[in-house]
This record gives structure tokens, sequence and C-alpha cells, in this order.
């Protein structure tokens, strides 16, 4: 019998911005991938939902937010590797991701939490920790 693999967190965020995004007409950006944190059970969305941003409120700021960068997603996810790896983490996951997100003031998903009121070199600091 084949056991059966689990799809690695940051494939499976990135796959839910999409599918966000599509849902709503918009072009993908890192913003979308702020409310995929969001919509799912985890260290990095209870950071999120500590500061009362969930998947819809971060939904209407992704509205308003463009990324400076062609592929948005791809950087995060590279970048979200990196950082897991100088953590010693044995598999980046969606904490990773989000300070990813936050290192990038030109992101969508910055320029997001910027909107929303969030102090992000906070957020930074406690996502590290």
């Amino acid at each position: 019998m084949k056991a059966i693999r689990k799809e690695p967190e940051l494939v499976a965020l990135r796959k839910l911005a999409e599918q966000l995004a599509g849902a709503r007409k918009e072009r993908v950006t890192s913003a979308h991938l702020l409310a995929a944190i969001a919509s799912r059970e985890s260290p990095a969305a209870d950071l999120l939902s500590e500061r009362a941003l969930n998947a819809e409120r971060l939904l209407r700021a992704a509205r308003a937010s463009t990324d400076d960068e062609a592929d948005p997603l791809r950087r995060a996810v590279e970048r979200a590797r990196e950082i897991g790896s100088r953590m010693g983490a044995p598999e980046p996951v969606g904490v990773h991701l989000l300070i990813a997100l936050l290192s990038e003031r030109r992101s969508a998903g910055h320029r997001a939490l910027d909107q929303c009121g969030v102090d992000v070199n906070r957020l930074r600091v406690a996502a590290m920790n």
C-alpha cells in the first residue's frame, strides 16, 4: 500500500491564494497569500487573528494593493524557503511565508497590512519569535 504524501504547506498556501484571487476575478498578489495564511489554522494565522486580520478583511485590502514584482508568489515562496532554512526548520511553513511577506516593503501584502493599520515591524518581530 502506498502512503499518501502530504502537500507541503507553502504549495497549499500558494494554491489557495490563487483560488481566492480567481474566485474574486482578481490578479493574484502577495496580499492574497496573506489571506490564504489567515484562512488556515496555523501559528501564522494566529498572529494575524490577534490583530483582527481575517481572510475577508485581507481580501478587501488586497483589492486595492498591487505588487511591484512580476511573479510575487514565486518570489515570496523562495524567500520563505530561505528564511526557513536560516531558521533551521526541516520544512518551510506559513510563518516563514508571513515573515517573507512582511520583509518586502514594496509588496501588495505589506501595503494591505499598512492599509489595515497594522504595525508591520511589530508583527514581523512576533513572527520571528
